[in-house]
């Protein structure tokens, strides 16, 4: 697989000051502008509070804190074949071990990739192996149809 097609997991003890500083934000503790500023130092992304208020209701520290540490995925206009079917197989895997970081990564790199939302629904809904899934995606990118 391709190096931008690679999930660039986070260092562990960026995530853990990463979680740190999230939960501070949303706790509203201490100086929330100078958590806010050393987040974004350390991501490289513009944060803002709202995006971590009371984010226990939909996810939980160790996933949100991933997801603002990792870049966000690229657009790759000319994924072939083979990697999609790779990039299922990753997600797959990401799915059923409860990795929702990676998880969240490929979804938008097939989002921006092959215009198709909800990526993880083929995952989810249909059986089929890699190789069957990566063709219906590419059928319904090229369709334009979406799975509902």
């Amino acid at each position: 697989m391709r190096k931008e097609l690679i999930y660039p997991k986070p260092d562990a003890e960026k995530l853990e000051l990463a979680e740190e500083l999230i939960e501070q934000i949303a706790n509203g503790e201490g100086d929330i502008a100078e958590a806010l500023r050393k987040l974004e130092e350390l991501t490289g992304k513009r944060q803002d509070e709202t995006e971590f208020s009371e984010y226990w209701s939909h996810t939980d520290l160790e996933v949100l804190a991933e997801e603002t540490l990792v870049q966000e995925a690229p657009l790759v206009q000319d994924l072939t074949r083979e990697e999609l079917i790779e990039i299922v197989s990753v997600m797959s895997d990401a799915f059923y071990n409860g990795e929702d970081g990676k998880l969240s990564f490929y979804e938008n790199l097939l989002y921006k990739s092959l215009s198709l939302p909800y990526a993880i629904d083929y995952i989810m809904q249909l059986d089929g192996t890699s190789e069957e899934l990566a063709d219906q995606m590419l059928s319904d990118a090229k369709t334009g149809n979406i799975l509902l």
